[in-house]
């Protein structure tokens, strides 16, 4: 059997993160790819950190994760090997086999998703001192591509057109921005928080702190705040997904008092380290 990369973008993937097995008669068994993402303010310890997906018959599974795992540590190297990195993949917690296969080649299974119930604060969040609460603009596909792409740039990936649209619809929909106003210049955008749901129930669905405003609890004040306007909305139940592993993500939990409800997919991990 033979591993090859594709002859050019393969999935948006650049084709020397992309790997396909084949016979000598060149029937296809399946592919692996690789996707690096740097993320330091979710991981400060392990900024680096590279996502593989198998898709493959069960011959070609430890031919393509072998090469994997080799594209993974070449990327390490290119980028920074004085960093921490981590290498993942994402399961459902029944997937059993899987599981049991990445445990064998070394992975462990500590990161998880967990879904917290947040508990809405007694009272409206007053904005903080040279700070301004906005709702976000998002009636034009510009608006709501530009929203994209600033989620993005603060390691917020899993939100595309797609996702976004159907939120739009959702009647308890908030994208809430906070914005300097202090003397010094024009105003800036420090923050944005994203929450969507139905009924009597509302998720926080992305949230960011741009990194001139960071560690000022503004995080935390942002969400309060867009809390409270969905209570007024008859939102009683608050909801968010977090990495268990994600300290800062951890850390601004707690200021909710938050719940364990349940759990998501699970992510079986391999660390590097300098």
């Amino acid at each position: 059997m033979n591993v090859i990369h594709p002859q050019g973008v393969y999935n948006n993937q650049p084709p020397e993160n992309v790997f396909l097995a084949t016979d000598n008669m060149g029937t296809n068994y399946g592919c692996g790819t690789i996707i690096y993402t740097y993320q330091p303010d979710i991981f400060p310890d392990r900024p680096h950190n590279m996502f593989l997906s198998l898709d493959c018959q069960p011959a070609a599974q430890y031919l393509l994760f072998g090469a994997l795992l080799a594209r993974a540590h070449q990327i390490w190297h290119e980028k920074n090997p004085a960093e921490g990195a981590r290498v993942y993949t994402s399961l459902s917690p029944s997937d059993s086999q899987q599981l049991e296969f990445y445990l064998h080649n070394g992975f462990d299974v500590t990161p998880a998703d967990q879904m917290l119930r947040l508990e809405c604060p007694p009272a409206e969040e007053r904005a903080p001192l040279g700070f301004d609460y906005q709702q976000t603009p998002l009636n034009t596909f510009g608006e709501q591509s530009a929203l994209i792409a600033r989620l993005n740039q603060n390691g917020i990936n899993h939100i595309n057109q797609n996702y976004l649209a159907q939120a739009l619809t959702m009647p308890h929909f908030l994208c809430l921005s906070l914005v300097y106003t202090g003397a010094n210049g024009a105003p800036a955008l420090a923050g944005e928080a994203l929450l969507a749901g139905h009924g009597g129930s509302s998720e926080v669905l992305a949230m960011y702190i741009a990194p001139a405003f960071r560690r000022q609890g503004l995080g935390t004040s942002l969400l309060r705040h867009a809390m409270t306007i969905l209570s007024r909305e008859g939102v009683s139940l608050f909801t968010s997904t977090i990495l268990s592993n994600s300290k800062p993500q951890v850390a601004l939990a707690r200021h909710f008092n938050p719940t364990p409800v349940g759990q998501g997919c699970i992510y079986p991990s391999m660390e590097l380290n300098p």
